[in-house]
């Protein structure tokens, strides 16, 4: 299931919540128009991230390996900040896997 984040109005933002499904298997995080920068953690496990994907369907060849326990930054916005993306999907290699996420607005 989704974590939709676009009702997010008041920065920072910060979440905890549980990757779904199996292992692999995506999570989208639906991502409000205002934040311009996300935090992601996974706690204890290692976790993948991609910017394409279904929520719940299997991960793609397209993604970036995230550590346990270390945070990775992305600049949601660039010079043009009309190609914002609008989603994230993450998961991990463990199945359901804690989370951290922090929001940031402009």
């Amino acid at each position: 299931m989704a974590l939709d984040l676009r009702g997010v109005n008041a920065f920072p933002y910060f979440d905890t919540a549980t990757t779904d499904g199996s292992s692999n298997d995506l999570t989208e995080i639906q991502l409000p128009d205002a934040a311009v920068k996300v935090s992601l953690m996974f706690v204890t496990n290692a976790g993948k991230i991609s910017h394409t994907g279904t929520d719940g369907a299997a991960i793609g060849a397209d993604f970036a390996q995230i550590p346990a326990d270390q945070y990775m930054e992305i600049n949601r916005r660039g010079r043009d900040k009309q190609r914002a993306i609008d989603s994230l999907f993450i998961t991990s290699a463990t199945g359901s896997t804690t989370f951290y996420i922090v929001l940031e607005g402009a």
